[in-house]
Order: C-alpha cells, then structure tokens, then sequence
C-alpha cells in the first residue's frame, strides 16, 4: 500500500500533459514532408501537370511546323517543276519574256502628302 491515493495527488490527476512522444512528432513531420514533395517535388503531380501542358503545346506547335513545311514542300515541287506555276511567278515579278514588253500602270489618283496645296 505504498501507491499514493487520489486525495494525496491532486495535481497529477486533474489534467495529464498534453505531450506527444518524440516518435509521433517525427511520425507527423515525415508523413507532412511526404505529401509536400509527392505533390511539389521534382517529380511531384503539380511538375507532371505543368510538364504535360507544355508537352500538349510542344506538340500542337510541332503539328502546326509539319503542316507548313508540308506546304512549302509542295511550292518548292511546282516551283521546279510546273512551267506555268514559273512562268505566272516570272510575271508575278516583273520579268517578261525575250521580245514582249512590260507595261506597268501607275495609279495617279492617290494624293501624296508631301505635295499637298
């Protein structure tokens, strides 16, 4: 009958410490630090998100490059090879034929600023 009895102790009952043990503590931070570097990390969801978006517009932009160089592709095609297609560029750019003439119309109803009255 050496244990104290309640009258004895008041002090010790009335409220326990609060206390968590050190294991917990380390329990508790590394469970937090776990799902920071899950969702922040390297290779964390928050990274794939936005490495995934750049990915989809890399590829968007890559399609949109692959049309156009289809495209120039084919002009460089008729360009080389179809007579009419170089012969309506020629024209396209002044050039003219052995024996005709180019005759070049200037539109005079267009007021220059500089000459104003």
């Amino acid at each position: 009958m050496n244990s104290p009895s309640p009258s004895q102790t008041p002090h010790l009952a009335a409220h326990p410490p609060k206390r968590l043990p050190i294991g917990r503590w380390i329990l508790i931070v590394s469970v937090l630090f776990t799902i920071y570097a899950w969702t922040f990390g390297p290779y964390g969801v928050v990274r794939q998100q936005r490495t995934a978006q750049r990915l989809a517009a890399l590829q968007i932009h890559n399609d949109s490059l692959r049309d156009r160089l289809k495209s120039l592709e084919d002009s460089l095609h008729q360009l080389s090879n179809d007579s009419a297609t170089i012969a309506g560029e020629a024209r396209r750019l002044g050039l003219v034929l052995p024996g005709e003439v180019a005759v070049r119309f200037v539109d005079t109803t267009l007021v220059n600023p500089a000459k104003r009255p």
